[in-house]
């Protein structure tokens, strides 16, 4: 990431190609990656903003796997998964 950052790649794209074209460049999903009531993505939030710095990723604040909370928790406010 940070040599395509380098080479003035902006951050959406490398967000893009780590992530859902990642995913589907080896056949790990069909397409569908939505996040969305009833979805199963498996999703990774972080503390701060990797469009504006991409170190950001490094920051992992909650993972969440097959619909559960694997990693972190929900910020307070925010329904658990098991509210939505």
């Amino acid at each position: 990431m940070r040599a395509l950052q380098h080479a003035g790649r902006p951050n959406l794209k490398i967000l893009r190609m780590a992530t859902s074209r990642g995913v589907l460049t080896h056949g790990l999903t069909t397409g569908d990656s939505t996040i969305a009531a009833g979805a199963t993505a498996d999703l990774l939030q972080v503390h701060d903003k990797p469009l504006t710095d991409l170190q950001a990723v490094a920051g992992v604040a909650m993972v969440v796997k097959q619909i559960r909370i694997v990693l972190g928790q929900p910020r307070s406010g925010e329904p658990s998964a098991g509210e939505r």
